[in-house]
């Protein structure tokens, strides 16, 4: 009996693997791509833009940040930076850069009122200075090439999408971002994928804080961040928000255009998922259970079943875990590659599957056990975003 069930369990991973082979395969064949042109200028007839940029204790980052946002070739738009109560060096910092810059002005904001999160009150505060018919939200990690304004709202208009987020090149330093982050980015595409999240027929919805570009009118209409103030996973919610209201979202391969460093380190990685994992799935425990239950399926087992973790194995339960393994290290060698990571990492699945799980229960033991979740230096109540997914 028990080992009927091993046998069909990692069948299940191998399955797992083949549908996220063939979201890599969508990905590569069928999402559209954002990609640096050879041609004339973009058109002065391109709609004005606003690019919003609130920024806590980003001085590390924000020059470089804003310094990208400032080089774009687009003909109308300004750039608003918002210093959310930064206790760092952030907002003179800021102030330098947009001294010599028209477009760009830097606000102070005023601190989250009670039922706000930060980076939502921020980006709410500075959407009323805005003055475009399309928003980019946009994170101080991000680095841009100078076209991708242009060949954002291009491929908006052109596809009839009401908002845009991409698919980014992650910039990995050090040991455990090369292992976790690419991991978690290609977990993330498996169980949101593009196929359904650009489908008018899905309710499946996602979009990334670090770059989401919607028409003003449909932010406005669906009640933008007011709408999802309260959640802390407010790119994925504002997302949901939208789709919802009947818009259309369009998530784009932006790998060559768009790159990010999310996270320094294993404890900014391990604070950052964990304030945003448990959230970002509505704080509903059945979909946490299916989701380490998946992780451990999917990359653990198989790997534990190698390593003679079951003694007495019959051939047939080690034959699957070795196709699985080898599907699973081949699907996560192409994800590398189509992120811009080292491929080498791939070879950290396992790992990175136990680590994403302990993040995970992290999260949802923080969100139960009264202490909320946290991030720079503010502290939220479990309950934020729950009744949105």
């Amino acid at each position: 009996m028990l080992y009927r069930i091993r046998y069909h369990v990692l069948r299940t991973s191998i399955l797992f693997w083949l549908w996220s082979l063939g979201i890599l395969l969508h990905l590569r064949l069928r999402v559209p791509v954002l990609a640096p042109a050879h041609g004339p200028a973009p058109s002065p007839a391109l709609p004005a833009l606003s690019v919003v940029l609130p920024v806590r204790d980003e001085a590390r980052n924000v020059r470089d940040c804003l310094s990208s946002l400032l080089a774009q070739d687009y003909p109308h738009f300004e750039v608003i930076v918002l210093d959310d109560c930064s206790r760092d060096a952030t907002a003179s910092i800021a102030r330098e850069v947009a001294r010599f810059h028209p477009r760009a002005k830097v606000l102070c904001g005023a601190p989250p009122p009670k039922g706000w999160i930060g980076k939502s009150w921020a980006n709410h505060q500075a959407q009323r200075h805005a003055h475009g018919t399309w928003l980019l939200f946009t994170d101080a990690d991000v680095r841009l090439h100078p076209q991708t304004l242009s060949q954002a709202v291009t491929a908006a208009q052109d596809s009839g999408a009401d908002t845009i987020s991409v698919v980014q090149h992650l910039e990995c330093r050090g040991f455990w971002e090369r292992v976790l982050q690419p991991a978690f980015a290609q977990f993330i595409l498996t169980v949101r994928p593009p196929l359904l999240v650009n489908s008018r027929w899905s309710r499946t919805a996602y979009a990334t804080g670090q770059f989401i570009l919607v028409r003003r009118e449909a932010y406005d209409r669906s009640g933008g961040h007011a709408a999802v103030r309260d959640d802390i996973a407010d790119d994925v919610a504002l997302a949901g928000l939208l789709k919802r209201c009947g818009y259309a979202l369009l998530l784009v391969d932006a790998t060559k255009m768009v790159r990010v460093r999310m996270y320094h380190g294993l404890g900014e990685i391990r604070a950052g998922w964990r304030k945003s994992l448990y959230p970002a799935s509505g704080n509903r425990p059945l979909l946490a259970a299916a989701t380490l239950l998946t992780l451990f399926i999917s990359s653990i087992l198989p790997a534990l079943t190698l390593l003679g973790w079951c003694v007495g194995l019959r051939a047939r339960v080690v034959d699957v875990a070795r196709t699985s393994a080898l599907l699973m290290l081949a699907t996560r060698i192409w994800g590398s590659r189509l992120l811009h990571t080292s491929p080498a990492y791939a070879l950290g699945q396992p790992l990175a599957a136990a680590a994403l799980s302990a993040v995970y229960v992290s999260s949802v033991v923080r969100h139960y056990a009264g202490g909320g979740q946290e991030w720079k230096g503010r502290s939220y109540p479990g309950g934020v975003g729950s009744a949105r997914r």
